[in-house]
């Protein structure tokens, strides 16, 4: 056989191969593409106490997106969800218990969505709840600790619910018992529906208060739950309100757990700023504290220290702190002395602690013979001023402030006379990573003095 022979046999063969195939496909049949995602759950009928099993599959799972599942009760109003994070898993599973608390509160269909970006897929079920009757048969501790507010907990007929004062936890007794236990002040009556105050007072308030000197004060007050802090303002002689801490106090500085029957304290301070009050007006003064129905107030006297040294941190920063760009600044003062510097802030980002610590130069793991306390002591959002005083303490020597990254240079025992060199601060000549987001700079000091020394 040629070679011309044996090609013609070959390009038949294929000619026929293909031929086959084509005609065969015209029989296949037709195949669905897979779908992006799909969800199902393990029955289409459920009654309180079951577990519905909720599963499926994506055809193309990333690092991206996550998936998420919600829950829709008949009324179309999303009741649960759930999100998983973004992994390559294409199967996934989610099981709910039926005796959520009121998520599976009404019977009738219910949707499930299954949504991974883009691509969604729903699923339905029929639920007959009976939910009150179940949660309404389970312990008292059980419904609390499920998530039933204290004052919803449902007794027996013929028992009576109290509160435990000493962790708030209900309990079903006897009326008797009850009685007793309220008596006793181991127990509380069940609380209202609602939140409220029933005891508020000011503490703290001194009886005088030197003119621009902060006033500290705090409001007491006790109740079910309240999840809002007072409103605060003092008012003078003639009862024109001179300060107030905000408009509308709708939220807490710190969340407390709900329900909660307890005692709150508020310190009273500027809410933009966090800064305690200030009067610089001479005169008798009336702080008044209310929350819901209840109020409290407090007399005090502002009055002008003529004759009275007031504490450096009340003192104006006498001295403008002297900027330059020749050189590193050392901040120095004489042993068993103390200064003050006032520091300008720019915080774009939540509250944080004022004050740092005055470590040993040659030793940072050591501090140092001085002290520092801070006035206010937070630095608040936004911009403000913080009086840092300090104590240089009886040792001399050089000492690392961290009121700054890496650290400002303090000699403690020099005066303007004395020569630093970079070798006294170790710290100059090595490299420090600081993750410091907030501006700040020192407008003003007293009692303290500053040399520059060369950059090399």
């Amino acid at each position: 056989m040629n070679t011309l022979h044996l090609a013609i046999i070959v390009v038949i063969g294929i000619s026929f191969f293909i031929g086959e195939k084509a005609y065969a496909c015209n029989y296949c049949p037709m195949i669905p593409p897979p779908q992006p995602i799909t969800v199902q759950t393990n029955q289409e009928n459920y009654s309180t106490g079951d577990k519905i099993i909720i599963s499926g599959n994506m055809a193309n799972p990333n690092y991206n997106t996550p998936l998420v599942i919600k829950i829709f009760d008949p009324r179309n109003e999303e009741q649960l969800q759930k999100i998983f994070p973004p992994s390559r898993d294409q199967r996934y599973s989610w099981t709910v218990s039926t005796v959520d608390f009121w998520g599976f509160l009404d019977s009738g269909d219910y949707t499930v969505l299954s949504q991974h970006g883009q691509d969604h897929a729903t699923a339905h079920f029929y639920l007959n709840s009976t939910l009150v009757r179940y949660l309404y048969a389970q312990s008292p501790l059980w419904q609390f600790k499920n998530g039933m507010p204290a004052q919803d907990i449902h007794c027996r007929a013929d028992l009576k619910l109290v509160i435990r004062a000493e962790n708030s936890e209900p309990a079903c007794v006897s009326q008797i018992t009850a009685t007793k236990l309220v008596l006793r002040g181991w127990a509380l009556p069940p609380p209202p529906k609602e939140p409220y105050v029933n005891k508020m007072s000011i503490h703290d308030l001194q009886q005088d208060y030197a003119v621009g000197q902060p006033i500290n004060a705090t409001v007491v007050y006790s109740g079910y739950y309240w999840y809002a802090e007072p409103n605060v303002k003092i008012l003078d002689a003639s009862g024109t309100q001179v300060w107030f801490n905000c408009p509308f106090c709708y939220a807490r500085t710190e969340s407390i757990q709900s329900p909660l029957f307890g005692t709150f304290t508020y310190q009273v301070r500027e809410y933009s700023t966090n800064t305690l009050p200030i009067i610089n007006k001479t005169g008798t003064y009336t702080m008044v504290a209310s929350l819901d129905n209840k109020s409290a107030e407090a007399n005090f006297t502002v009055i002008n220290h003529q004759n009275t040294t007031l504490p450096v941190s009340f003192a104006p920063c006498d001295n403008p702190y002297p900027q330059s760009n020749t050189g590193i600044p050392v901040l120095y003062m004489p042993a068993n002395s103390t200064g003050k510097l006032c520091v300008k802030y720019s915080n774009p980002n939540e509250p944080f602690q004022a004050g740092f610590d005055i470590l040993e130069a040659q030793n940072y793991s050591r501090k140092g013979g001085a002290t520092v306390s801070s006035m206010p002591d937070m630095v608040p959002h936004g911009n403000s001023t913080v009086v840092y005083a300090l104590n240089s303490g009886p040792r001399a020597g050089f000492f690392r402030m961290l009121i700054s990254c890496p650290g400002m240079q303090l000699a403690v025992g020099y005066d303007n006379g004395s020569n630093f060199v970079r070798g006294d601060f170790p710290w100059l000549s090595q490299t420090f990573y600081c993750g410091i987001d907030h501006d700040f700079h020192i407008t003003g000091m007293s009692g303290i003095g500053v040399k520059y020394i060369p950059y090399s």
